[in-house]
C-alpha cells in the first residue's frame, strides 16, 4: 500500500530494551547497580555482551532483507540501555583501567560497586570518558558484525539520542557511521530551548557533513516545548527543526528530518493545538528544508497583517514564485484557516508559472471565535502541489 502510494517503507527492531514484566530466560539483562537492594539488580534491558540476542538480531534482520517491499532496515535501542556494570572486567581490560589495590581479590558485585560509585560520582571524569568511548566502540562493533553476516541490501538506519552527541548513552555518530550505519535518526527532543541551542552548538563544534548521514527529528508533544504560547508550540517544533537542519553540521546544511510521531500528532498531548495544526508545520519544515537544499521548485508567502478583527471577513493573498529554472505545470494552491472558515473556493489552479515569476492568488477568510487557549493566535497554511513536488507555508495571526 506504501509503494502503490509512492512512499518508501520501514521495518525496524527494538535491540536491546524489552518492554513490559516479561523477560526471555535465555537472554543475559544488564545490571544497575543498587546498594539499598544489595548491589546488582537486573534490568529490563538486554546485555551488550549478549551473544544469542545479537544473532537473534541478524535473523530478523536477514528476514527483513530478502523482503521485497521492505526498502530501510533500522534498529533503536542500539545501546547500553540500562545499567551496564555486568561488563566491567571486559572494559577495565580493554581500556587498562587503573583499578584499586587487591582488585583480582573483589569479587563481581564489589567490582561493579566500584565503577558504579567512581561514575555516579564523577571523580574521575576520565574513566568516564573511557566508559562512553568503549561502550559506544563495543556497539559499534555490533553494527559492523550485522551489517556483514546480513549482507544488506537495503539501507540501515539507527536511532540516537543527542545529549553529548549520544556519550553518555554509549553511542557515537561517526563511530557508527564507520561501523555501517547508513542513516542517523537524531531524537532532538526532551530540552528546553536554551538547552536546545546549547545541544545544537555541541553537535555543530563535533560534526561534518561527510562524517555521518544526520536525519533531524523533532517530537509532535506540546509540554515538551514547554507548553509554549508565543510561539505557538507548532511554530516552536517547526523554529527548531529549522535551526537544527542549518545548524547541525559545521560545513553545511543537513539533508533530511523526520516527525516523531503519527501516533503522537492523532493522540498525544497536542493540546490546545489540533493534529493538523502540528502536521502542517511538520509539512512546512520539510518544505523549508528542500528549499535550503535546492529541491523546492516553488515559494510561496501568505501576506496576512499581524492582527485581525473577529467575524470580520478578509482577504488572505498568497504569493507564489517559482524558484526554479523550469516552467512548473498545474499547481493546485489549498488554504487552511485553524480555528476560523475559508469563504468561497478552497482551491485554485495555476496553470503555468516561468522561470522567476511571481503571481497571487486571493482566498478569503472569518474567524468567529476568540482562540483563548491560544493567547487569540490563529494558523493560516497553504499548500501548493505542482507537478512533482508538494510544499507547505503558514503564518500565525491574532484575531481578537
Amino acid at each position: 500500500e506504501a509503494h502503490k502510494r509512492g512512499l518508501k517503507f520501514g521495518t525496524y527492531i527494538i535491540s536491546y530494551l524489552t518492554f513490559g514484566t516479561y523477560k526471555y530466560k535465555n537472554y543475559k539483562y544488564s545490571l544497575e547497580y543498587n546498594s539499598e537492594k544489595g548491589g546488582p539488580v537486573e534490568t529490563r534491558s538486554i546485555s551488550i555482551a549478549d551473544e544469542k540476542r545479537i544473532s537473534d538480531i541478524i535473523k530478523l534482520i536477514k528476514v527483513f532483507n530478502e523482503i521485497p517491499e521492505i526498502d530501510y532496515i533500522g534498529l533503536d535501542y542500539i545501546r547500553n540501555a540500562l545499567g551496564g556494570y555486568e561488563l566491567v572486567d571486559e572494559f577495565v581490560q580493554d581500556m587498562n583501567v587503573k583499578v584499586p589495590d587487591g582488585w583480582e581479590k573483589f569479587n563481581g558485585a564489589r567490582r561493579m560497586g566500584w565503577l558504579a560509585n567512581e561514575k555516579v560520582s564523577r571523580r574521575n571524569i576520565n574513566l568516564i570518558d573511557q566508559w562512553q568511548w568503549w561502550r559506544a566502540h563495543k556497539v559499534s562493533k555490533i553494527i559492523n558484525r550485522i551489517t556483514k553476516e546480513v549482507k544488506l541490501k537495503k539501507p540501515l538506519w539507527l536511532f540516537t539520542l543527542t545529549w553529548e552527541k549520544g556519550w553518555q548513552h554509549g553511542q557515537d555518530p561517526i563511530m557508527f557511521s564507520d561501523a555501517g550505519m547508513d542513516i542517523d535518526a537524531l531524537m532532538l527532543y526532551e530540552a528546553n530551548r536554551q538547552q536546545f541551542d546549547m545541544l545544537l552548538d555541541d553537535w555543530h563544534n563535533y560534526i561534518k557533513k561527510g562524517q555521518a548521514n544526520l536525519v533531524l527529528g523533532n517530537v509532535v508533544d506540546w509540554p515538551l516545548h514547554q507548553k509554549i504560547l508565543n510561539p505557538p508550540g507548532p511554530e516552536e517544533f517547526y523554529n527548531r527543526l529549522l535551526d537544527s537542519t542549518k545548524k547541525i553540521y559545521n560545513d553545511g546544511t543537513a539533508d533530511a528530518i523526520f516527525i516523531h510521531d503519527l501516533a503522537r500528532a492523532l493522540w498525544g498531548r497536542i493540546k490546545p493545538y489540533s493534529s493538523k495544526e502540528w502536521m502542517l508545520a511538520a509539512g512546512a519544515a520539510i518544505t523549508e528544508m528542500r528549499r535550503l537544499n535546492g529541491l523546492l521548485p516553488i515559494t510561496a508567502e501568505i501576506n496576512l497583517p499581524s492582527k485581525l478583527k473577529l467575524k470580520e471577513e478578509f482577504s488572505i493573498p498568497i504569493v507564489l514564485k517559482n524558484i526554479s529554472n523550469k516552467k512548473q505545470k498545474n499547481i493546485i494552491i489549498k488554504p487552511y484557516l485553524i480555528g476560523g472558515e475559508i469563504l468561497g473556493e478552497n482551491e485554485k489552479i495555476i496553470v503555468d508559472l516561468l522561470p522567476g515569476h511571481i503571481q497571487a492568488v486571493n482566498f478569503r477568510g472569518i474567524i468567529k471565535s476568540a482562540s483563548w487557549e491560544k493567547d487569540l493566535k490563529n494558523m493560516v497554511a497553504a499548500q501548493v502541489k505542482s507537478d512533482k513536488r508538494n510544499a507547505t507555508f503558514f503564518k500565525y495571526v491574532t484575531a481578537k
